[in-house]
């Protein structure tokens, strides 16, 4: 459906009808990030993101498999942080 006043894309329309019915919606860039299940792969990220002075304003993260996941960062700097990520070979998906 259209939207009057606001953007015709699919994001705009979805957003507009989650406020229309009572929700608190936005749309916020996110870097979602490949990372291997092993004890240490988030500790590894968060220094290569420190060490760039990138701050993670939130994250969240699921399973792909058992061997992997993915986490996705809210940061305050997102192109410079998947550099920093991609710069330590890191999967930027």
């Amino acid at each position: 459906f259209e939207v009057e006043g606001e953007g015709n894309g699919p994001l705009d329309c979805c957003l507009s009808a989650l406020k229309k019915a009572g929700f608190n919606a936005r749309s916020v860039d996110v870097t979602a990030v490949k990372i291997a299940n092993k004890k240490g792969s988030f500790a590894k990220i968060v220094d290569i993101l420190s060490g760039a002075d990138i701050s993670i304003n939130y994250c969240y993260s699921y399973y792909a498999d058992m061997n992997f996941g993915i986490f996705v960062f809210s940061l305050d700097d997102n192109e410079k942080g998947e550099k920093a990520l991609q710069n330590a070979g890191f999967e930027i998906v």
